[in-house]
């Protein structure tokens, strides 16, 4: 889980809970808390396509009825009119195919005339053949014809002769295979199939015959007029959606059943259209949303790693450029008040470093200054052969100077010796004020002869300077020690061991007089000093005896 411990990981994680939780969510509600009302309105469809149906096959046994009644009325019985009246029927069932056969049996039922049912064959028996006999049109139950065998309706109707007297009946044979086709291209929806229920339950065109319960159960269906519906399965183990009408005046129930998973095709379908916009949708703005990420990201990624190198010391970390200008105002001032304060707080770091090697009061280098750069140079020449020199300088009776004039007066001159001292040495020289009245050079690439004329030149341009202060003129001198590597070596830290000669050597210079300048020599320390002349020619200033006056 480590991933999704930065910012970006957060970010990505929140992104994809936001964008898969409803791109999963959604069509789970569809498949599972809404398969109910799929499934009621999918039943809905069903039951008013069976409505339909129902009146298509009301309408259509109220044809077949009507054509005979109408083939009735036109019957006139003969002697011999027989053969003309079997032409006749087949007349009729030319023009009205779905009669399988059409017959006319006299009053006592037998068999006159038909086109497949042979004359002499005796219907008495049969209670449509009666009934019609008895002056009522009837549409039978579903039989079993004499002739072909097949389950079929017999629709029969009686007809008179000139007298007006029942002479006989007419009856159409309907083969309920042609029925049952009317019925499967009814069918509005893909699946399943539709079939009629006799009264006794027999299935009229499916050739099974239901149980008492499954009878029941579909009359209760149909007696809710089609506003309910059954879930089950068949002997195939197949789930169906089952809805039932009554046909025929109640007599027969006609059923219609479609495949559960055929009747939830639509909400799969839904299902796999709010999966497709939902995902439509994610493609859309991801890009924007990465977009966004990266605009909070790479900033505050760039903060990051800005403090994490503060805390670390470094104190002049730079800010990248950054295009932020899509990002949200927040980051922007973020990023840009960051930077700000890096700034400030370099600068401030700066100055800090500044001050901890500088002296506040001249300007100068400070002792602390000295020991770690001064440390370097020192190494640096001794390593590569090089010569190296140390100067100190002090201000001769600087105590009497404070003791008279006061410590600003002597703050005042010991600026102004600064500047000169600041003005007498080379680029490369390391100048500081090593504490009080006391300074200090070290002079790389410096032999004792340079290191001499440097000195001198501070000792006569100190000598030279006038200092006024509060109304009164101020002169002062200065004492210069000088030790150098080039001649003298040294073991441990080199500059400690400069730095102690060149004050062995300032100290001869303020025991000899003052205002001089005493070089350290190996051995017993001695070396030559300079009273106002510099060796080889070096410039030298008049001096006072050896004693600096105030």
């Amino acid at each position: 889980m480590k991933r999704f411990d930065t910012l970006q990981g957060r970010l990505v994680l929140f992104v994809l809970l936001l964008f898969g939780a409803p791109l999963l969510v959604a069509p789970l509600v569809f498949l599972l808390f809404l398969r109910q009302p799929f499934v009621a309105d999918v039943s809905a469809d069903l039951n008013a396509e069976l409505a339909h149906h129902a009146r298509v096959l009301d309408g259509l046994l109220d044809g077949y009825a009507g054509r005979v009644q109408v083939l009735a009325a036109t019957i006139m019985l003969h002697d011999d009119s027989l053969l003309s009246l079997e032409d006749h029927f087949r007349v009729v069932q030319s023009a009205t195919p779905d009669f399988d056969d059409i017959f006319a049996v006299g009053p006592d039922g037998t068999v006159v005339a038909g086109i497949k049912a042979k004359p002499g064959l005796a219907l008495g028996d049969r209670s449509y053949i009666r009934s019609a006999l008895d002056g009522r049109r009837v549409v039978s139950e579903v039989v079993k014809s004499r002739v072909s065998g097949k389950p079929i309706v017999v629709i029969a109707a009686p007809y008179r002769d000139r007298a007006g007297a029942i002479a006989g009946a007419v009856g159409g044979v309907v083969d309920l295979t042609r029925v049952n086709m009317v019925l499967q291209s009814l069918r509005l929806r893909d699946g399943g199939t539709a079939f009629l229920v006799g009264r006794d339950g027999i299935t009229l065109t499916k050739g099974r015959t239901l149980g008492t319960d499954e009878v029941a159960s579909l009359r209760a269906l149909a007696g809710d007029d089609g506003r309910r519906f059954m879930v089950m399965q068949t002997a195939e183990g197949i789930d169906v959606l089952r809805v039932a009408r009554f046909a025929k005046g109640g007599e027969w129930l006609l059923v219609r059943e479609l495949p559960q998973d055929v009747a939830l095709a639509g909400q799969r379908r839904a299902a796999l259209v709010v999966l497709l916009v939902n995902s439509a949708i994610v493609l859309v703005l991801v890009p924007f949303v990465v977009r966004f990420g990266r605009t909070i990201v790479r900033p505050t990624r760039l903060v990051a790693t800005l403090s994490g190198r503060i805390a670390a010391g470094d104190f002049q970390p730079e800010c990248e450029f950054v295009d932020l200008a899509a990002a949200p105002v927040e980051i922007r001032q973020l990023y840009k008040n960051f930077c700000t304060m890096s700034a400030r707080l370099g600068e401030h770091m700066r100055a800090l470093e500044r001050m901890a090697v500088t002296d506040q009061l001249t300007g100068l280098h400070n002792r602390r200054y000295v020991a770690v750069e001064g440390a370097k140079v020192v190494d640096v020449c001794w390593r590569g052969g090089r010569p190296c020199s140390c100067l100190m300088a002090d201000i001769d009776r600087f105590k009497t100077i404070n003791d008279t004039y006061g410590h600003e007066a002597g703050d005042a001159v010991l600026q102004a010796f600064a500047e000169v001292f600041r003005g007498g040495l080379r680029w490369s020289d390391i100048g500081a004020r090593h504490g009080g009245e006391e300074f200090v050079v070290i002079a790389p690439n410096a032999d004792t002869r340079d290191a001499v004329v440097i000195a001198e030149r501070l000792r006569v341009d100190a000598a030279a300077l006038v200092v006024e202060f509060g109304g009164h003129v101020i002169r002062f001198t200065v004492s210069v020690g000088v030790a150098s590597l080039d001649e003298h070596g040294g073991d441990g830290n080199l500059l400690e061991e400069l730095l102690r000669r060149a004050d062995t050597a300032l100290y001869r210079a303020k025991a000899e007089g003052r205002d001089r300048v005493c070089v350290w020599r190996e051995g017993d320390g001695d070396g030559p000093c300079l009273p106002g002349k510099a060796p080889d020619g070096a410039s030298s200033a008049d001096g006072d005896g050896g004693r600096g006056e105030a």
